[in-house]
């Protein structure tokens, strides 16, 4: 389920145009899943720590995805 963070990435930079909004909302969505996990965890339920290793490492990655997807977005536009 952690992996879907990379597609999120990819679909926020399509469609949020300026870049640093598109990473910031991907990190938050990141967080959001990571702190999810941990209530998860803290509640008894068994939590894979490889799905939250995946979640620490792809959502800067992710992050970085969407930056530079709305970046060649709105390059592309302004170049018409």
């Amino acid at each position: 389920m952690a992996i879907l963070i990379l597609p999120i990435g990819l679909v926020l930079g399509w469609f949020i145009r300026p870049p640093r909004r598109a990473a910031v909302a991907t990190i938050a969505v990141g967080i959001g899943a990571l702190v999810v996990l941990v209530i998860l965890a803290l509640t008894g339920t068994e939590v894979s720590p490889l799905e939250a290793a995946v979640l620490v490492i792809g959502t800067p990655l992710a992050a970085f995805i969407a930056f530079r997807v709305a970046r060649w977005r709105k390059a592309r536009i302004t170049s018409r």
